[in-house]
């Protein structure tokens, strides 16, 4: 039920643990079964992306370069259970962090 004592309780530990970042946008189709990452406002040149299971398991770490300040990745999920995924960006002047849904 909305508002009971489980329902906040998971809310307010999953925000405190991964707060909302303005600068990092995830996007999860679910008819390409694909997460879209995009970045912008990035301080540093070289980026690492490192998808995570919920028990925080590395699915996937991909290398790039930013383009600018600006990064852009698709990652297909076909091959993942459905769940709850941890998405973290890093340069070598900052770390992003941000979760997504597949379903």
């Amino acid at each position: 039920m909305h508002g009971s004592p489980c329902d906040t309780l998971t809310t307010v530990g999953l925000n405190d643990l991964f707060p909302k970042n303005k600068k990092l946008k995830l996007y999860y189709d679910k008819t390409w079964q694909t997460v879209f990452v995009n970045a912008e406002e990035l301080k540093g040149r070289n980026a690492i992306l490192e998808f995570y299971n919920i028990n925080g398991q590395l699915i996937d770490r991909i290398s790039s370069e930013t383009d600018g300040s600006y990064f852009s990745n698709s990652s297909s999920f076909s091959s993942q259970a459905n769940g709850i995924y941890i998405v973290r960006l890093s340069t070598e002047k900052e770390i992003l962090v941000g979760r997504f849904v597949k379903w």
